[in-house]
């Protein structure tokens, strides 16, 4: 039962210095106490995990039974890949930036010059899209504002 727990909170990011998780044993030999305690979150992240497996953002060791074992390290990156999807980076960008980014706190700090030139770009081509939203959504607010009163109520009480 403490397998089971451990893995659904360490495959959050929530791991204690010096552990190493080991998803494939765990659910292979406690899937009964997994299936009672995995949530649709805890799902998630596994496939998550393995989603940036495939995208080779990360790299887990292997047991000689073929089961992925994370380690501390594992985590931190998965932090940082997290990190990165939130402001909007593609997995194929974060592929690039991942390995000239380290964490500081609760921040990422680059330690590339390269990569500080691609997250600028990046920045610009964001920019552009809110601008791009901005100028779809006042489109939207003209026709909105064009429609007969009588159009408008109907509208609004169905809301």
């Amino acid at each position: 039962m403490f397998a089971a727990w451990f893995i659904a909170y360490a495959v959050l990011g929530v791991v204690a210095a010096g552990t190493t998780l080991t998803i494939g044993v765990i659910v292979a030999t406690a899937a009964s106490a997994v299936g009672e305690l995995m949530n649709d979150a805890t799902a998630s992240a596994m496939r998550l995990l393995r989603y940036y497996e495939e995208q080779h953002l990360l790299q887990p060791q292997r047991r000689p039974s073929g089961y992925r074992e994370y380690s501390e390290a594992d985590v931190g990156t998965v932090r940082r890949i997290r990190s990165l999807l939130a402001a909007g980076l593609s997995t194929t960008t974060i592929a690039t930036v991942l390995p000239c980014v380290r964490e500081e706190g609760e921040r990422l700090v680059p330690t590339c010059s390269v990569m500080l030139a691609g997250l600028t770009q990046e920045r610009r081509r964001i920019i552009q899209a809110i601008n791009d939203l901005q100028t779809s959504r006042d489109a939207l607010d003209t026709v909105i504002a064009a429609a007969p009163a009588d159009i408008r109520r109907a509208a609004e009480s169905t809301d």
